[in-house]
């Protein structure tokens, strides 16, 4: 069990600096201004009293099919090539790798995230994801989005922390993850979780209280959720989210993988 560790990341405003979804898709969908979508997603979710990720995923199906751009994963995808990233996340992945074989160790990279799994699978990230647990669609013969098959809210975050938990990565399979078992290849105590906001705060809690290390991110002068999660217990520190090796985000991450790698 000391030999694996594993990052959790929530990912908009986590390792980007905006919604996935304005990296293109929304514009490429007829909204110049992507606030103008997510207006749209409030408003039917509050008239239909609906879980906010399932109408914002009705809403991509529904706007997609008017504009006579049906929504595939090839579609989707496609934009994940355009997302930004924070400063220093490529050297994040590259360096912690190179920290993983100086400590012979294993450290795996999660996302739990609102977002698309489409879109994370085809970002420049994705080479360095274990696994990815976003928001996904069934697709019909024709290969178009008919159903929703994943639709990842706060609190259905914990359930992907269970299956690491319990390595159940089978999302068909229900038994393996909440069955009594005295196997539990990772524990919680080797999880890191990084999120920024309200959406993360279940998963947070679940792994900062079976000690685990959490850790709010914030941009810029732009603290005081980050700080307010702080002074409320749910996490270990507030970060700004910078990614470089310089960073005090990495030092406290690289600190604690360093902590849990000695004999």
């Amino acid at each position: 069990m000391k030999n694996k560790i594993v990052l959790i990341y929530d990912f908009d405003k986590t390792l980007t600096r905006q919604d996935m979804q304005e990296y293109g898709l929304l514009q490429d969908l007829g909204y110049i201004q992507p606030e103008a979508f997510w207006r749209e997603v409030k408003e039917y979710t509050s008239f239909h009293q609906m879980d906010p990720v399932l109408g914002y995923m009705y809403k991509l199906m529904e706007v997609a099919s008017q504009r006579g751009k049906p929504l595939t994963y090839d579609y989707l995808k496609s934009f994940g090539s355009t997302i930004e990233f924070v400063p220093g996340v490529f050297e994040w992945f590259h360096t912690l790798h190179q920290l993983s074989k100086a400590l012979d160790i294993t450290i795996e990279h999660v996302i739990i995230s609102s977002g698309l799994t489409a879109m994370i699978e085809g970002s420049a990230i994705a080479p360095y994801l274990t696994h990815t647990y976003g928001c996904d669609y069934v697709y019909n013969e024709r290969g178009e989005a008919y159903w929703v098959k994943i639709a990842n809210n706060y609190t259905m975050k914990t359930q992907f922390i269970a299956r690491i938990h319990k390595e159940a990565h089978d999302l068909s399979d229900h038994v393996l993850v909440n069955e009594k078992s005295s196997q539990r290849p990772v524990p919680y105590s080797h999880m890191i979780y990084l999120g920024d906001g309200f959406s993360d705060v279940a998963s947070m809690r679940m792994i900062h209280e079976q000690g685990g290390l959490t850790l709010a991110l914030y941009h810029g002068e732009d603290k005081q959720l980050a700080q307010a999660l702080m002074q409320d217990g749910r996490v270990h520190g507030a970060y700004e989210a910078n990614y470089h090796v310089e960073s005090a985000l990495y030092q406290k991450v690289a600190s604690y993988i360093s902590y849990l790698s000695m004999p």
